[in-house]
């Protein structure tokens, strides 16, 4: 017997009405109009069998898992993520499943926001392009150890430190790591008083410690700082100094092509070396592995007991829209500023977490080397000449000829498979191995960086290359 609705009752202490149903043949369904009746429309026969045969209907593998199935769905594709998946697994990576059946194309907008993906990793500086500017900047701080008696420092009313020379200013972190070798309660009992006080209370305290401090001092960094000097931090007796300055060529030299993300706000280093899936966005599907990355993590002010941190890390799309994505991670290295080898263990590490993620940047990486013989037919001396005879390297009072046989030279002294990085590498080789004119390293060294940043003015070169143009 089919039901109607009929009317709304009123819920008490509510103006909501809900429906009440009655039998059709029953009293009240025979006053009832029969336009309250819904409407139920019937698709054609044959949407129903279009629909039908367009669905993705999942399968399950030996395991049970759900696996995608159907028209729509590419067997390579399926067997794409099948397969990165048990390579995560065997790396030691402890990635989330996904939402949808296994190897699910996405969606419209999956597509959209794996190309976004994809393009934000491309904008990102080579390693070898992104180094030297951390490296400079940290070098200019000037940082250096100062050991000195802990009751010869005095703090002024205006909360600088003196010794009785130049007064230095005093960072939060350095003011902190201070307070705490002076009293238990640290810098928050300190800073909760009246600038005189907390002067005054901090030379008591400090009068009467024995031993000594090892403070670490650099060139002020706040461009309002009335003293040249600061104080960031302190460290132990067995602290090694293993700066950021020196993680960037250290990093340089392991892995010049990786596309890098640096974050450093004075204290802190984050480096990210990123590799990202070169699949067409057409093929990306749910469960797809597209990026990874190894984050390397260093505080060299003596704060943390691992200074030097490096973790490895996939990326796993787990929906149809790019959106849900699983971030996997796994420790490599936690390493203290201690010893005389950090820079070896280092190494090391960054070693073993490359070799978790190798079997994913050399997939990846296989169509994306922008090898120069296979896109503009070129050898390293084609190369070099087409960016001589564009003028994008070029050294005032250096003849073409000249200048090519010197990038040469470079090239041949670490030759690789003949790709961008290492074309642009010789120049940056050649800045320094070279002798030139004032000015002309850090004027090459720039070029480099343009080339790395710019892919169109290495391109442009090379495409409008005319070999019989390159004069002497």
């Amino acid at each position: 017997m089919s039901e109607r609705l009929l009317e709304l009752d009123p819920i008490p202490g509510s103006d909501y009405r809900s429906p009440r149903v009655e039998p059709e043949n029953s009293p009240a369904s025979l006053t009832a109009s029969p336009a309250t009746a819904p409407e139920i429309v019937t698709p054609a026969p044959a949407i129903v069998a279009k629909l039908a045969a367009d669905r993705i209907e999942p399968v399950r593998d030996e395991t049970g898992r759900a696996v995608a199935s159907g028209p729509g769905v590419d067997a390579d594709d399926v067997q794409r993520a099948l397969d990165d998946e048990k390579l995560a697994r065997e790396a030691g990576f402890a990635a989330k499943p996904q939402i949808f059946a296994l190897g699910t194309p996405v969606n419209s907008l999956g597509r959209d926001n794996f190309r976004k993906s994809r393009q934000q990793v491309d904008d990102l500086p080579l390693t070898l392009a992104a180094m030297p500017a951390l490296r400079n900047r940290v070098r200019a701080e000037c940082r250096t150890i100062v050991e000195v008696p802990s009751n010869e420092l005095r703090m002024l009313d205006d909360g600088r430190i003196t010794r009785g020379r130049e007064p230095l200013a005093v960072t939060r972190p350095g003011w902190r790591a201070i307070a705490q070798q002076v009293t238990k309660g640290g810098a928050a009992w300190l800073e909760k008083q009246a600038p005189d006080v907390r002067a005054w209370n901090f030379n008591r305290l400090i009068g009467d410690h024995s031993g000594s401090l090892r403070l670490r001092v650099r060139r002020s960094q706040s461009p309002k700082a009335e003293t040249s000097h600061e104080i960031w931090g302190v460290v132990g007796p067995r602290y090694t100094p293993f700066d950021a300055d020196e993680a960037a060529t250290l990093i340089e030299q392991i892995a010049p092509d990786a596309r890098c993300d640096v974050t450093y706000d004075g204290y802190n280093l984050q480096i990210d070396l990123v590799w990202h899936s070169d699949i067409k966005p057409e093929h990306a599907v749910s469960g797809e592995f597209f990026k990874s990355a190894l984050r390397f993590r260093s505080a060299d002010d003596g704060a943390g007991r691992c200074s030097n941190r490096l973790d490895a890390m996939l990326w796993r799309n787990l929906c149809l829209n790019l959106i849900i994505v699983d971030q996997a991670g796994k420790k490599i290295l936690r390493q203290r500023h201690v010893g005389d080898a950090i820079a070896e263990r280092i190494t090391a590490g960054f070693e073993r977490g490359l070799d978790s993620l190798a079997p994913f940047i050399s997939k990846w990486g296989e169509a994306s080397q922008e090898r120069i013989l296979d896109e503009y037919g070129l050898d390293a001396d084609g190369a070099f000449r087409a960016l001589v005879q564009a003028r994008v390297v070029h050294v005032p009072g250096v003849k073409p000829e000249a200048m090519i046989e010197r990038l040469t030279r470079a090239y041949a002294a670490e030759p690789d498979n003949l790709t961008r990085a290492g074309i642009v590498n010789a120049i940056t080789r050649a800045a320094h191995s070279d002798p030139w004119s004032y000015g002309a390293t850090e004027d090459l060294e720039a070029t480099a960086g343009q080339l790395i940043a710019h892919q169109r003015v290495f391109a442009r070169a090379m495409a409008d290359y005319e070999p019989e143009a390159t004069s002497a």
